[in-house]
């Protein structure tokens, strides 16, 4: 067991950890951005304040591709999950989350609106 190399390991895996939350964070300013935009284009929603813009329609069809499940978020997770594999010197571990993202869309879509075989699915 060599105890500096590991603590170097758990140092690089918090970097990616934190680098992921802030891609992410960046997609969903990038989102709210340009779904904000949207929705200030619509003579409809002139004079609406922030919070009335957000629950228009061509806000909520904007951030439906940057939001959870979108692919700039599965992008995201993918990028994390094959860096925290290899970081960890698991070429498994890295295919495996770089494919989750996909594959767990895949189960959504899959099993619908039916948690058992939705749990089942990502159980397996």
């Amino acid at each position: 067991f060599d105890k500096e190399k590991e603590q170097q390991r758990l140092k690089e895996a918090q970097v990616i950890s934190q680098i992921s939350g802030q891609m992410s964070n960046i997609v969903m300013t990038l989102g709210e951005t340009e779904a904000m935009k949207a929705a200030r284009e619509k003579p409809e929603n002139t004079g609406k304040t922030d919070a009335e813009l957000r629950q228009t329609e061509a806000y909520k069809t904007v951030m439906k591709g940057y939001g959870t499940g979108s692919t700039p978020q599965m992008v995201v997770q993918a990028i994390t999950g094959v860096l925290g594999g290899l970081n960890a010197d698991n070429f498994g571990q890295a295919l495996a989350g770089g494919l989750n993202p996909a594959v767990a869309q895949l189960i959504k879509q899959t099993t619908g609106d039916d948690d058992k075989a939705n749990l089942m699915a990502h159980a397996v």
